[in-house]
């Protein structure tokens, strides 16, 4: 079962950031709807199609979160792509190897 070797998964999200920089949680139903694996498969769409999926992403994402009161200190959103060596992160709580950023949004007030 674990003879082969281990993966480094590629994770497209969507994520919020405070005025200090501090990541937040973004909730799938502000992504796509309340389906986890739906919220991901609209992540993972809008980065294959490129730039301008992902701005759009952003900023439909950004426009439902600026209803949010629970999220009022999320001032801008990123789409992103992190790149995880999966041993490291789950024994050593380890950072990604790489983040690319495709798209980058501020939250409507």
């Amino acid at each position: 079962m674990f003879a082969r070797k281990k993966g480094h998964p590629l994770v497209h999200r969507v994520v919020g950031l405070d005025s200090a920089g501090r990541r937040l949680r973004v909730p799938p139903q502000l992504i796509a709807n309340d389906e986890v694996m739906q919220a991901a498969r609209t992540v993972y769409h809008a980065v294959r199609k490129g730039r301008r999926a992902t701005a759009r992403l952003c900023a439909e994402t950004a426009d439902r979160l600026s209803q949010w009161d629970d999220l009022r200190e999320v001032v801008r959103l990123e789409v992103i792509s992190e790149r995880f060596d999966a041993v490291r992160y789950f024994t050593e709580d380890a950072p990604p190897q790489r983040v690319w950023r495709h798209a980058r949004c501020t939250v409507p007030r």
